[in-house]
């Protein structure tokens, strides 16, 4: 089915850096930023007036933007494909670690609606680029989970 072709794609760009830098355990905060790793080259097809209008209108909304987000985001984490990846990669051992997770997360978002997206050296775009190194990470961590050849194709793809 072409629908499921990203089962198996995750990221190669973040894919081919060494887990050292990918790893939440090795690197420090300020490692897999938008500076230290390769950028995606930017989609011709992007308006970044039409991007930072709808970065106001989500900032005016915050309060419902992040209640429907996280509400979305907590049914995400009730499917069996993202609880196992998310318990395998440890971002789910305990309690605790589950809500510093969940709150960085948040944090990610809400920079994402405040700062400029266009600029690669912004808080966004560094943002961006943890939250892609965090899933590769993950994606390497449960690399055992599910069977490609039985169509079940990798963590964290492209479709997920």
């Amino acid at each position: 089915f072409p629908m499921l072709e990203g089962l198996s794609r995750g990221d190669p760009l973040i894919d081919a850096i060494p887990e050292a830098v990918v790893s939440p355990c090795t690197r420090s905060t300020s490692s897999c930023s938008a500076v230290e790793i390769p950028q995606s080259p930017e989609p011709p097809w992007v308006h970044w007036d039409i991007v930072r209008r709808g970065q106001e209108l989500w900032h005016q909304e915050i309060g419902r933007a992040f209640l429907a987000l996280t509400a979305a985001l907590l049914q995400g984490f009730t499917i069996a494909r993202f609880a196992e990846v998310l318990h395998h990669a440890g971002y789910a051992q305990s309690p605790w670690t589950s809500c510093k997770r969940y709150s960085s997360t948040a944090f990610f978002i809400s920079d994402w609606f405040r700062y400029p997206l266009d600029d690669p050296l912004s808080m966004a775009r560094k943002g961006i680029y943890r939250v892609r190194c965090m899933h590769s990470y993950a994606r390497r961590r449960s690399k055992s989970l599910f069977s490609e050849e039985r169509g079940e194709g990798i963590a964290l793809s492209q479709y997920d």
